[in-house]
């Protein structure tokens, strides 16, 4: 059973003083549970076979930092070449 490996950075704002609080976070998805998978304006969305959907932001939460157009409470996915290659060795179709 073949799985994805996601690195992720999440940016989030507190409530009180509207600092923004970042979150490295990693986790693993089986391919199998994927019905297929879309990149649009720089984000992957993955569609599952239940009809869930997870959405990533394709891009260095640095370089958005910087730019400052961050998406607050987004994945910012780290090793997103790593993801679509795998995505496309599942044979999981990657709609553009």
């Amino acid at each position: 059973m073949e799985t994805l490996y996601f690195n992720i950075d999440i940016c989030n704002v507190h409530m009180n003083s509207n600092e923004k609080i970042f979150t490295s976070k990693e986790f693993y998805i089986f391919c199998n549970s994927i019905k297929y998978a879309e990149i649009d304006n720089g984000e992957l969305d993955i569609i599952y076979l239940d009809g869930k959907n997870q959405r990533f932001v394709l891009a260095n939460i640095k370089d958005d930092l910087e730019k400052n157009r961050i998406k607050i409470g987004w994945g910012y996915l780290k090793n997103y070449n790593e993801v679509l290659e795998m995505l496309k060795l599942s044979k999981i179709i990657v709609k553009k």
